[in-house]
């Protein structure tokens, strides 16, 4: 650190220690939740006759890294609030966190604080707890240690026991009232984070606030004046949690932009990873902060290092589609042609998930268009598979093979007829998908055809000449199987085109046995009205 002055107040390891409120929901529950932009602050906020803090006291994101607000999570906040407008105090309470950890709304700790307060006079001891731990911790208002007093005697009163532990505590340090928390100044340097440790009563090695290390909780929840004093009392910058995480990591991950940028000041290692094996730049791409990414890339992040299943940043923005980030990291030199574990790149993730747009993106960089998966998958045969036209007409503009077969023998064109998509047979049949290629089993695109009763696409096979009276592995032709599937526009149609109705499958029956054994008399009479011809 440079030169200067540490301010620290002795209460802070207490009140740090056992505060309950919610740890960074988002990066905390694996970092899988779609983030970006949310709207701004303030709104639903008590009224102004609550106590509100100062300008100081408030902590939030900017629009550009706060998280998204599903609108399932915008619904819960809504009836949520409704709730707590009404009176109810433990809407009141849950209102509250929903401002702590910004879900359904924008991170807003003032009206997190007056919500609390509500709860609080509203006899919750759960609110009355957390009201103490607010005050204590300056969060949504100033620092009030009588206050926090008060809420803790009311809390304990009711059977807390948090609230009496705390207390204690307070009280073992001889916290007579605000006049008796004085600041302690020491030198910056050596000497003087020993010094800060020391009035901390924390460890540089430990730190630990429910089992977790604090500099991660404040780094994950963007309490960045926590996050400074515990920096400058010489905790251990690259504390681990269970997942191997960092404090860089998590703050990546939950969208702290200036916990990031305090982190990387004090010397964060960009490059550590967890025990996946992600970097901080794989899960700030995941959670789509071009901000956080561009940093990390500035700090020397590694641009395609994967994790252990073999995800790199640019496949894990492409697997929730976060168009700006994936732009980003293309510009910035992402290799787009390594695949995960699976044997996905990130154009089939693409393909699978996201917009023309993106695959277009990709293809014009350089993804490989006809890469095979663990399963001898193309990303043609994924769009098939997906049904969106749009990308099945664009790969196959940009030269995508669609005669490459996956591990069962099962083409592009194939799985368009075993989805039933007619509109995807038949562009793939435009194209010059080979109308004869049969799967693994012996089925045709006609047998499949007749399977799913497509008529449409029955008639452009037949157009093309195929072997109306070929059959699979057990035998069957397209019209026994059509027979079998009770499909009798597709029966008429074979049957005018001379399907053989005499042909016989490997246990020795015929279409017409067939129809028998199903009890459909209109086709059995189609049938016998062909073999009388």
């Amino acid at each position: 650190m440079a030169p200067g002055r540490i301010v620290l107040r002795s209460f802070f390891a207490s009140a740090f220690a056992l505060t309950g409120a919610v740890i960074c929901n988002e990066a905390l529950a694996k970092k899988n939740s779609e983030k970006g932009a949310a709207p701004s602050i303030g709104a639903g906020a008590p009224s102004a006759s609550l106590p509100q803090a100062g300008p100081s006291a408030v902590r939030q994101q900017s629009a550009d890294t706060a998280p998204r607000i599903t609108a399932a999570d915008r619904d819960v906040f809504t009836h949520t609030q409704k709730a707590a407008m009404a009176g109810d105090a433990e809407a009141q309470y849950r209102l509250s966190s929903y401002y702590r950890s910004g879900r359904g709304t924008a991170e807003d700790l003032v009206a997190a604080f007056n919500w609390m307060k509500r709860a609080a006079e509203s006899g919750d001891r759960k609110a009355q707890f957390s009201l103490a731990n607010m005050y204590l911790l300056a969060h949504g208002a100033p620092l009030d240690v009588e206050q926090a007093r008060f809420w803790l005697q009311k809390a304990a009163a009711r059977g807390d026991e948090r609230a009496a532990l705390l207390l204690r505590k307070i009280a073992a340090q001889k916290l007579a009232g605000p006049s008796s928390v004085q600041p302690v100044a020491v030198d910056a340097g050596e000497n003087s984070k020993q010094a800060a440790v020391s009035e901390l009563k924390i460890s540089p090695e430990a730190a630990l606030r429910n089992g977790r290390a604090a500099i991660i909780d404040a780094a994950c929840r963007g309490q960045n004046a926590a996050l400074r004093l515990l920096i400058g009392a010489g905790v251990n910058i690259m504390a681990a949690d269970e997942h191997g995480d960092s404090a860089l990591s998590l703050a990546s991950a939950a969208g702290r932009m200036e916990s990031v940028e305090i982190l990387l000041s004090a010397g964060a290692d960009v490059k550590s990873r967890n025990n996946a094996g992600e970097t901080a730049l794989l899960v700030a791409a995941d959670s789509g902060y071009v901000e956080i990414v561009d940093r990390l890339l500035a700090k020397g992040a590694e641009i395609s290092v994967a994790s252990k299943n073999g995800v790199t940043p640019l496949i894990a923005a492409v697997g929730k589609c976060h168009e700006v980030t994936i732009e980003r990291l293309i510009e910035a030199g992402a290799d787009i042609r390594p695949a995960r574990d699976d044997g996905r790149t990130a154009l089939v993730v693409a393909v699978d998930a996201c917009s023309p747009k993106v695959v277009k993106a990709l293809i014009d960089n350089g993804a490989p268009i006809n890469a095979l998966d663990k399963r001898g998958r193309t990303p043609l045969w994924h769009a098939v598979d997906r049904g969106d036209l749009t990308v099945v007409e664009l790969l196959l503009h940009k030269g995508a093979d669609q005669k490459i077969t996956d591990a069962a023998g099962v083409t592009p064109f194939l799985q368009a007829i075993k989805n039933h998509n007619s509109e995807a047979s038949k562009i793939l049949l435009d194209k010059g998908a080979d109308p004869r290629h049969a799967t693994a089993t012996g089925n045709t695109p006609l047998m499949l055809a007749s399977h799913g009763g497509m008529v449409d696409v029955v008639q452009e096979l037949l157009k093309r000449h195929v072997d109306l009276n070929a059959k699979n592995s057990q035998g069957y032709s397209a019209l026994m199987i059509a027979v079998h599937e009770g499909r009798l526009e597709v029966v008429r149609a074979l049957l005018d085109n001379g399907a053989n109705v005499r042909l016989r499958n490997k246990r020795r029956e015929t279409a017409a046995d067939i129809a028998k054994y199903s009890g459909d008399e209109r086709i059995s009479q189609a049938l016998s009205n062909t073999a009388d011809r």
